[in-house]
């Protein structure tokens, strides 16, 4: 069992963490065990280059090193306000280390130190990086972890929530249904707004047709939810998600089938802003209200999304 490694904050540790970083580390700056985001948060910026700058690449050959390593670069990947930090002090990194190159004043043997300096923060830097023009690309590593489809299916989910949310707000008109629909995107931690990278209002809606209204079969039901089978109402509609992502998308999906049924039953329908929301269920194919799509058994759902109000 490795002992704990706290960060900590000495004053001969804190001097020319930017001064010629290619040179050789007699003592590196250990990961610490375990480690977490709020620890290198509130690291002073000098300690966090070296922390960074001696761990460009794994140190220790033993499986729980390597381990360590990962983790360090998976907390820094996973959360964009550690990520943003360790870009700003890779790019310094870089920075000193080119203008060295450039300037000629290096030996053969600092050179060549250098360059390989340089190599290692490239990578790091691509460690970090996320392709932003990919469905969720803006969430970060995390996605990562997702097949294609879901990617793109929570996508259009979350962005027809948070562009009703953007229609709405300021306007006077939002009830407290509607408010209870945006929180699932906190509760999901798939907010656009709470992301650096994340799409700006107004957002982009996938080509179809939208502006036919909903059609609906009497009083509009929900489907009977399974909490040890997420989506298991959706049948085939379902078969292509994986197992990890269809608790997110089954509480997107009953987000939006919430709120359409609460504005519905009061008459308070917004056809402009709540038909264009409630159409991207068809639009994705998880439409509770399509015909065969939510079993025999309907009920309200008593899992994890919230209930909204019957009517505002």
């Amino acid at each position: 069992m490795t002992s704990q490694t706290p960060l900590a904050a000495t004053p001969d540790r804190l001097e020319g963490a930017l001064g010629s970083p290619w040179a050789r580390v007699k003592d590196p700056t250990p990961i610490p065990d375990p480690i977490d985001g709020d620890q290198i948060r509130v690291l002073p910026a000098e300690q966090l280059q070296r922390l960074l700058r001696d761990n460009l690449l794994p140190r220790e050959s033993d499986v729980d090193g390597r381990a360590r390593w990962v983790s360090l670069w998976a907390v820094l990947a996973d959360d964009p306000e550690l990520t943003e930090l360790a870009f700003d002090v890779l790019e310094d990194l870089m920075d000193v280390t080119e203008d060295a190159l450039d300037d000629g004043v290096l030996d053969q043997m600092a050179g060549k130190r250098a360059r390989k300096f340089l190599r290692s923060c490239e990578e790091a830097w691509s460690r970090l990086q996320v392709d932003e023009e990919r469905p969720l690309g803006w969430v970060g590593r995390r996605a990562t972890a997702l097949d294609p489809l879901s990617r793109r299916v929570l996508e259009q989910l979350v962005l027809a929530i948070a562009g009703h949310r953007h229609q709405l707000t300021g306007h006077g008109d939002a009830q407290r249904v509607d408010e209870r629909l945006w929180a699932v995107l906190a509760d999901v931690d798939l907010d656009p707004a709470g992301f650096r990278r994340g799409p700006l209002p107004p957002y982009p809606v996938d080509s179809g047709d939208r502006s036919r209204p909903v059609q609906r079969r009497g009083r509009m039901t929900l489907p009977l939810v399974d909490a040890e089978r997420p989506l298991g109402w959706a049948g085939a509609a379902a078969a292509g998600f994986k197992p990890s992502a269809r608790p997110v998308l089954e509480q997107l999906v009953l987000g939006i089938a919430v709120h359409r049924q609460a504005t519905a039953n009061a008459g308070a329908v917004r056809p402009d802003v709540d038909e264009t929301l409630w159409s991207t269920l068809a639009h994705v194919g998880l439409d509770p209200l399509t015909p065969g799509l939510a079993g025999e058994a309907i009920q309200m759902p008593t899992g994890p999304v919230k209930q909204g109000d019957e009517g505002r």
